[in-house]
Protein backbone atom coordinates (compact mmCIF):
# COMPACT_ATOMS: atom_id res chain seq x y z
CA UNK A 1 0.00 0.00 0.00
CA UNK A 2 1.24 3.66 -0.58
CA UNK A 3 0.98 6.32 1.97
CA UNK A 4 -0.33 9.39 1.14
CA UNK A 5 1.19 12.19 3.07
CA UNK A 6 0.05 15.81 3.26
CA UNK A 7 2.58 18.43 3.50
CA UNK A 8 1.99 21.91 5.05
CA UNK A 9 2.66 22.84 1.43
CA UNK A 10 -0.46 21.23 0.52
CA UNK A 11 -2.45 23.16 3.24
CA UNK A 12 -0.95 26.38 2.18
CA UNK A 13 -2.23 26.01 -1.21
CA UNK A 14 -5.84 24.57 -0.32
CA UNK A 15 -6.45 26.86 2.34
CA UNK A 16 -5.37 29.83 -0.33
CA UNK A 17 -7.69 28.62 -2.96
CA UNK A 18 -10.39 28.58 -0.49
CA UNK A 19 -9.56 31.56 0.40
CA UNK A 20 -9.34 33.41 -3.43
CA UNK A 21 -12.83 31.75 -4.02
CA UNK A 22 -14.58 32.49 -0.93
CA UNK A 23 -13.57 36.35 -1.63
CA UNK A 24 -14.45 36.33 -4.88
CA UNK A 25 -18.02 35.21 -3.90
CA UNK A 26 -18.15 37.17 -0.54
CA UNK A 27 -16.90 40.58 -2.99
CA UNK A 28 -19.52 39.35 -5.34
CA UNK A 29 -22.43 39.38 -2.95
CA UNK A 30 -21.64 42.65 -1.20
CA UNK A 31 -21.40 44.17 -4.19
CA UNK A 32 -25.22 43.53 -5.27
CA UNK A 33 -25.73 44.49 -2.06
CA UNK A 34 -24.45 48.06 -2.84
CA UNK A 35 -25.59 48.26 -6.10
CA UNK A 36 -29.19 47.29 -5.13
CA UNK A 37 -29.32 51.51 -3.46
CA UNK A 38 -28.32 52.72 -7.32
CA UNK A 39 -30.60 53.28 -10.32
CA UNK A 40 -28.69 51.65 -12.75
CA UNK A 41 -26.51 48.76 -12.57
CA UNK A 42 -22.94 48.03 -12.53
CA UNK A 43 -21.97 44.15 -12.78
CA UNK A 44 -19.27 42.82 -11.11
CA UNK A 45 -16.60 41.38 -13.00
CA UNK A 46 -13.20 39.35 -11.36
CA UNK A 47 -10.88 38.83 -13.89
CA UNK A 48 -8.46 35.78 -13.95
CA UNK A 49 -5.53 38.07 -13.63
CA UNK A 50 -7.05 39.10 -10.57
CA UNK A 51 -7.11 35.59 -9.07
CA UNK A 52 -3.11 35.70 -10.44
CA UNK A 53 -2.24 38.77 -8.95
CA UNK A 54 -4.66 37.44 -5.50
CA UNK A 55 -2.33 34.33 -5.82
CA UNK A 56 1.28 36.12 -5.91
CA UNK A 57 0.46 38.49 -3.26
CA UNK A 58 -0.50 35.47 -0.91
CA UNK A 59 2.41 33.74 -1.98
CA UNK A 60 5.03 36.91 -1.30
CA UNK A 61 3.20 37.41 2.30
CA UNK A 62 4.16 33.79 2.87
CA UNK A 63 7.09 34.13 1.69
CA UNK A 64 8.09 37.30 4.12
CA UNK A 65 6.91 35.94 6.97
CA UNK A 66 8.79 32.97 5.89
CA UNK A 67 11.76 34.92 6.02
CA UNK A 68 11.45 36.36 9.10
CA UNK A 69 10.26 33.12 10.85
CA UNK A 70 13.98 31.27 9.53
CA UNK A 71 15.89 34.48 11.04
CA UNK A 72 14.24 34.16 14.43
CA UNK A 73 14.72 30.03 14.52
CA UNK A 74 18.55 30.84 13.45
CA UNK A 75 19.12 32.51 16.69
CA UNK A 76 17.79 29.76 19.31
CA UNK A 77 21.02 27.89 20.27
CA UNK A 78 20.45 24.30 18.88
CA UNK A 79 22.13 22.33 21.59
CA UNK A 80 20.08 24.05 24.15
CA UNK A 81 16.97 23.36 22.56
CA UNK A 82 17.82 19.56 21.58
CA UNK A 83 18.61 19.70 25.39
CA UNK A 84 15.33 20.84 26.23
CA UNK A 85 12.73 18.54 23.89
CA UNK A 86 12.38 16.40 27.32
Amino acid sequence: MTETVITERDITKMCDQLDHSMGAYIMSQVWKVMMEDFNGWISFYFETVGYLKMFGFVLLGYLIVMIFDFKRIKKIPMDEALKNVE
